[in-house]
């Protein structure tokens, strides 16, 4: 890769006060609304100014006075002539244009705030065909992965493919496992390194759920997600969103002030690492993630060999021009790249995410009451708990309580539609709108085995909810006795009036 950063001269270069400019490390420019635009270097502060305060900060920092705009000034070489100048309408971040200023579709100057490192540059770290293999990394990396060798073959193909293209494979890693095997180290002095400080973030679930998130996730290349929280009224939060993040190219956040109707480029890796066995949501046929468990914690391989931390971390940027040109010689297999590994560890994820719902389903079908316990027991759920009782003992579940009893015994916030489409996937018959019935109050029900319309497609349209009497309503109850959990309750008999 080649980069033109600092073309701010690009209409004329020859001009001397430009070339003064230059010599003096400044770039300038006017911004859409008229304001002079300086920084000194390549990567320092922006700052704006008026005219009249640009003269005069340029005299102190060129060493003489200048004028604008002054076409019969006795100083012709001092005096800046604006149309020489590039307006920059937007900032906007893509590592796909390789210059700091250019031209976008509508004709507008744009500039460009992507700044490759040292390592992503043709002639930043000499001939790639020579270097020596970084041992020290490599023997990190294996660490994240247990020391299995089919298991570092993909990672590295994964993080070859981000490295040679800054086109991100659609596919996140998660790390999970011990402290101190080295899943922080290889983030700050590994992946910050090679991609860019500023633009390889950490961040963990409070930071995805705060308001005005957009700027996390602008202008990086890399996401590592750290510490995600497990819970598992988080983790519908976290997964959610983190299906966008993986897969899509714009993703939907809310920033203060601006206007995000069409969304935020996404063009960052997404690599997820843990402490927590069960940290993450994931469903069956979900194809984003790659989980991995890592190894033991670096202290008791001596830290690589190396003695203690700070020999290790030293080994690791000695190497880093050299494990930035390996991962150059790669010959990737996007397709690979692009295709997360099936492995234990992420089905015993599914398993855990699955099992919420299976639970939950089997307690509902069982009339297990002892599974809600949790809900008697609290007293802002304690009505809750009565409801379920009073559906129990007549053979129903009211579809507008189904979010709130699970969310009260798994602690998961989830809308009625998403709850009912995992559990239609345990039981399409007993969720189907054919096993309903309707009250006059407008009320659904499922019904459950016991009942007497149970799975014989007693579902009622609209208008007929909307009847004074249901076929709920009008049922006469004569109690007999059933066990229900480890409770003995009144059991109904529906007659038919």
């Amino acid at each position: 890769m080649t980069y033109s950063i600092n073309n701010w001269d690009q209409k004329d270069q020859d001009n001397l006060l430009f070339q003064a400019l230059r010599q003096a490390n400044i770039a300038t420019w006017l911004t859409g609304e008229g304001d002079f635009a300086y920084r000194m270097g390549n990567d320092g502060q922006i700052k704006i100014v008026s005219a009249s305060k640009f003269k005069l900060l340029m005299k102190n920092k060129l060493g003489f006075a200048i004028t604008i705009d002054e076409y019969d000034s006795k100083t012709p070489s001092r005096n800046l002539d604006t149309s020489m100048l590039l307006i920059v309408d937007a900032e906007d971040f893509n590592p796909f244009v390789h210059q700091e200023f250019y031209s976008n579709e509508n004709k507008e100057v744009v500039r460009n705030t992507f700044r490759p490192t040292k390592y992503m540059l043709d002639d930043g770290i000499g001939d790639l065909s020579k270097f020596i293999i970084p041992t020290v990394i490599i023997a990190l990396i294996m660490n994240l992965l247990d020391n299995n060798q089919q298991r570092f073959n993909w990672f590295i193909n994964w993080l070859a493919a981000h490295m040679q293209t800054l086109k991100r494979p659609i596919v996140a890693c998660v790390l999970k496992g011990r402290p101190g095997s080295g899943k922080g180290l290889f983030v700050t002095e590994v992946l910050a390194r090679l991609f860019g400080e500023q633009q390889v973030i950490n961040i963990n679930d409070q930071g995805i759920r705060k308001n005005f998130t957009a700027a996390m996730f602008t202008g990086k290349l890399v996401f590592n997600l750290d510490e995600i929280s497990h819970s598992v009224k988080d983790n519908h939060i976290i997964k959610n969103f983190l299906k966008q993040l993986v897969t899509n190219p714009v993703v939907q956040m809310e920033n203060k002030f601006k206007d995000l109707n069409h969304g935020i480029k996404v063009y960052g890796l997404t690599l997820i690492t843990t402490n927590v066995p069960q940290a993450l949501s994931i469903e069956h046929f979900d194809r984003r993630y790659s989980v991995y468990n890592t190894g033991k914690h670096l202290k008791h391989s001596n830290y690589l060999g190396l003695g203690n931390y700070q020999n290790l971390s030293k080994a690791i940027e000695s190497e880093l021009e050299d494990f930035a040109k390996y991962l150059k010689s790669i010959e990737v297999d996007f397709q690979m790249a692009n295709t997360a590994e099936e492995t234990p560890e992420k089905d015993a994820l599914v398993d855990t995410t699955n099992n919420w719902y299976l639970n939950f389903h089997n307690a509902l079908t069982d009339m297990n009451l002892h599974y809600f316990e949790v809900m008697k027991e609290d007293s802002s759920n304690n009505y809750l708990y009565k409801d379920l009782l009073d559906d129990f003992t007549n053979f129903r579940l009211k579809k507008s309580n189904l979010k709130s009893y699970f969310s009260a015994v798994e602690e998961q916030t989830i809308s009625t539609r998403q709850l009912l489409k995992q559990l239609k996937i345990i039981d399409a018959v007993m969720y189907s709108p054919e096993n309903t019935l309707g009250s006059h109050t407008g009320e659904r029900y499922f019904l459950l085995e016991g009942h007497p319309k149970f799975n014989q497609g007693a579902a009622q349209n609209d208008d007929s909810v909307a009847e004074t009497n249901s076929e709920l309503d009008t049922a006469i109850v004569m109690p007999q006795y059933m066990q229900v959990g480890d409770s003995l309750i009144e059991k109904p008999q529906l007659l038919e009036i």
